[in-house]
């Protein structure tokens, strides 16, 4: 015999759907910040709701209002020292890391790259130095394109930007 199918209710908000249920609001919340779809704008769909908590019984440890408010707090403090630092000019800006990261790491390391065909071709093949040399270049040309000059600024499209 076939199970009856058994619709279970939507409610408009989580605080009426913790009043009925009595499923705690942190919980709630909890499942609506893990992504459980049963959540559309304030609304509960409590059959939803119930499968993606008991299919996800490791994302659903419920918190009480005191670990909650903890979380909070301590994650508004990693904001504003992070907020804090760029104030401070201690964080770097990652175009900016980028072009300090060419000119002092990958320029001068292709530099030397470069100069290898012509240190290296008589020690490797004294007999055919100039063979060792195109052989050299080439690699050189391979290695080079792995390690590629960082392109003019990427012009970034912005809403007063007008395309014709």
């Amino acid at each position: 015999m076939a199970r009856p199918k058994v619709t279970l209710p939507c409610y408009d908000s989580m605080q009426e759907c913790s009043h009925r249920t009595g499923i705690p609001v942190p919980a709630l919340r909890k499942a609506k910040r893990s992504g459980c779809p049963a959540f559309t704008g304030s609304r509960v769909d409590l059959g939803q709701f119930l499968k993606w908590w008991f299919d996800n019984e490791e994302k659903t440890a419920v918190i009480d209002k005191h670990q909650e408010d903890a979380l909070l707090t301590r994650e508004r403090r990693e904001f504003l020292a992070l907020e804090k630092a760029k104030l401070n000019d201690s964080l770097v800006d990652v175009s900016e890391f980028e072009d300090r990261f060419w000119s002092d790491v990958l320029a001068p390391l292709r530099a030397e790259i470069e100069r290898l065909p012509g240190q290296l071709a008589p020690l490797l093949r004294p007999s055919d130095p100039d063979g060792a040399r195109i052989m050299l270049r080439e690699a050189v040309e391979r290695i080079k394109k792995n390690i590629k000059e960082p392109n003019a600024k990427k012009k970034r499209d912005t809403p007063n930007d007008v395309k014709e």
